[in-house]
């Protein structure tokens, strides 16, 4: 995960299951949510494995039922959790259902029962490159809900296995989730990024703009459920458009300029982002 002042964030995965009982070894996929003030937006793309026994589904949400229909109006694409959050869903098959579930006490075993309204996104069985885009409004007003339903407050540019790339027009906040090497055509700031890297950056009211990197990797050689091996610094190259500079010098941070490029070397480490400040020269 990373984040952007602290205030909006994002999160990214490579999804593998492993050889497990009750698991499908080779299940995988790629996720992102972005977040945005009280907006959240999900991604999957590349959802496939062969477990032909039972479908594959996105959980959009399992609530304990409290007389609230889960559809909004008409609208089969628009969803209500019962507890004021709304799910639109952009692309996917949606199911929803309210029902009697029965499970097991945590401690005891014991067979619980329990009324519940739930959601999904169903992709079938067995399926290869599944993909998936919803947004989820938390606890939005009158207003708010109604201007989303009209025009939607973002733009995803890009979403597939290299990349899943949103702009949030309200926040003016571009983020990038690089599964792979990134280099895009026609963007206004980025020209590379590289594999398993996140960035986040919104322009300043100077000019400038303000950047986090992060490489989520803890980068571990030890691979065990609990490790006394610190976390090791990692470098992170990233391509900018212009020539940019620090607007207040950072250790771990260098700019070069590289013809009508900067390049930017950002030292990652523990999995926490790095943000900076930058203005254009």
């Amino acid at each position: 995960s990373s984040s952007l002042e602290g205030k909006n964030g994002m999160f990214a995965m490579k999804l593998m299951e492993r050889d497990y009982k009750n698991f499908t070894p080779d299940f995988v996929a790629r996720k992102s949510v972005f977040c945005f003030d009280n907006r959240m937006i999900c991604l999957g793309t590349g959802i496939t494995n062969s477990n032909t026994d039972y479908p594959t589904e996105t959980t959009l949400f399992q609530t304990k039922y409290n007389g609230v229909d889960s559809k909004v109006g008409d609208d089969n694409y628009w969803l209500h959790d019962g507890y004021d959050n709304y799910y639109h869903v952009v692309d996917g098959t949606v199911r929803s259902q309210i029902a009697e579930q029965e499970s097991r006490h945590e401690k005891t075993r014991a067979v619980t029962k329990g009324k519940f309204s739930s959601a999904w996104i169903e992709h079938g069985k067995a399926p290869k490159d599944g993909t998936y885009e919803y947004m989820v409004l938390i606890q939005p007003s009158a207003t708010d809900l109604d201007e989303a339903r009209k025009t939607p407050a973002y733009e995803v540019l890009q979403r597939n296995q290299t990349a899943h790339v949103v702009y949030d027009k309200k926040t003016g906040i571009m983020a990038y989730a690089a599964f792979e090497t990134y280099q895009p055509d026609g963007d206004k700031l980025i020209s590379a990024i590289p594999a398993e890297t996140m960035v986040m950056y919104m322009r300043e009211p100077d000019k400038g703009i303000r950047l986090s990197v992060c490489d989520p990797n803890l980068n571990i050689k030890e691979k065990a459920y609990t490790t006394k091996e610190p976390s090791r610094p990692i470098r992170k190259e990233i391509r900018l458009k212009g020539h940019w500079t620090l607007m207040v010098p950072m250790e771990n941070v260098q700019l070069e300029q590289q013809g009508e490029n900067t390049v930017l070397t950002v030292t990652c480490q523990h999995g926490q982002p790095v943000e900076m400040l930058m203005h254009e020269k």
